[in-house]
């Protein structure tokens, strides 16, 4: 999986479920690895990492949470797929979160959701220049935003208690 899909994983899981243990995710990542194997447990803390940041980034009141994609300094290309396999690894973690019957689900965040599943089915195109960067722009701020819908629609931010004096 790339850095991207793997971002989108773990925020699919998370805006299910902002208590989903480190354990399951890394379960979508390995398929039985050797125990002892070094480079296995390295990349499992930098991926353990990925997650505790993804979670803080969800969690954080200040909507500071931006899907994992290249710097701008890459090639719109290279942004756009990464952004599509963003979005597929995002649908992967909705759906084994239990997010398949849109049925369910509020509008918005059915809406959302099926956007999701028309991007990571087709992918997305963009013209090169200025107004493909601007395409790009909206289309990544959408994500961001929907995903934070989402999860408050899922998972809804509770007041703190109000103390008397």
């Amino acid at each position: 999986m790339l850095p991207s899909e793997l971002h989108g994983l773990a925020t699919g899981l998370l805006v299910v479920d902002s208590t989903v243990l480190e354990s399951r995710f890394l379960q979508f990542v390995y398929e039985g690895p050797e125990p002892g194997d070094g480079s296995v447990k390295e990349s499992a803390q930098q991926l353990g990492q990925l997650f505790q940041a993804t979670r803080a980034g969800l969690l954080a009141t200040t909507l500071v949470f931006e899907p994992l994609v290249p710097d701008d300094d890459e090639p719109l290309a290279v942004r756009i797929e990464a952004v599509c396999e963003w979005v597929r690894g995002l649908v992967y973690g909705l759906t084994e979160q239990g997010i398949h019957q849109q049925d369910d689900l509020p509008e918005d965040v059915s809406g959302f959701v099926n956007d999701l599943i028309e991007i990571s089915k087709s992918g997305y195109a963009a013209d090169e220049g200025e107004e493909g960067e601007m395409v790009y722009a909206d289309l990544l701020e959408y994500l961001r935003i929907g995903t934070l819908m989402v999860q408050e629609e899922l998972q809804p931010i509770k007041a703190a208690p109000q103390q008397l004096h």
